[in-house]
């Protein structure tokens, strides 16, 4: 009896440990070293985009693509104070269908963008810049530990001072409508707002 409790705990133990290891081994470390930015023609350097910390990082499938621009109205609303460089966006695309990729890749992220800084673009100056990485083939997504991220699914991370990334929400978009998006929008800026400052 004693020798199965002592077993047990050991197994417990080494299970726990696992967990805690996964659950803190992401950091801006395991990234890829470059990226794909909608509006550069050649790859960027991936620690460039994380100097500004921390950093709020937004992960969207094609089919939840529209929080990009959804976001920062959503956060200006709640009066956060993010700067437009604290802001990073990343569309999960390696999953999606190959026209799908195609078309939303050459122009809908583009148009996302132009949108976003026609909203916002006089209230938080630069946002024009804030980068949204190109997923295309996955490697982001799976830094994240996102490999399952559903085409309705989005998630959102702080990147801290110390370049950990945390986990703070991920979910389903239930209501693809206007009112449905700015609702998610709304439920991230809520998960983040204890890490930013109130203007």
């Amino acid at each position: 009896m004693y020798s199965n409790h002592k077993w047990l705990n050991l197994i417990a133990g080494l299970c726990l440990t696992a967990f805690s290891t996964a659950l803190f081994a992401t950091s801006v470390s395991s990234f890829p070293a470059t990226a794909q930015l909608v509006g550069k023609d050649d790859p960027t350097n991936i620690s460039k985009l994380f100097q500004k910390r921390p950093v709020f990082l937004l992960v969207n499938s094609h089919s939840t693509a529209d929080l990009i621009k959804a976001v920062p109205v959503a956060w200006l609303d709640q009066g956060l104070n993010i700067s437009a460089d604290q802001l990073v966006s990343v569309a999960a695309v390696s999953k999606a269908p190959w026209l799908v990729k195609k078309l939303f890749i050459g122009s809908g992220l583009t148009k996302l963008v132009e949108e976003r800084t026609k909203l916002v673009g006089d209230k938080i100056p630069g946002i024009q810049n804030s980068a949204v990485i190109v997923d295309l083939e996955g490697d982001m997504v799976s830094a994240l530990q996102l490999n399952d991220l559903g085409k309705k699914e989005y998630a959102a991370f702080i990147i801290n001072q110390a370049g950990e990334v945390h986990s703070l929400i991920r979910a389903e978009l239930l209501d693809d409508s206007d009112a449905g998006i700015n609702a998610a929008a709304k439920k991230i800026v809520e998960a983040v707002q204890p890490h930013f400052g109130a203007k």
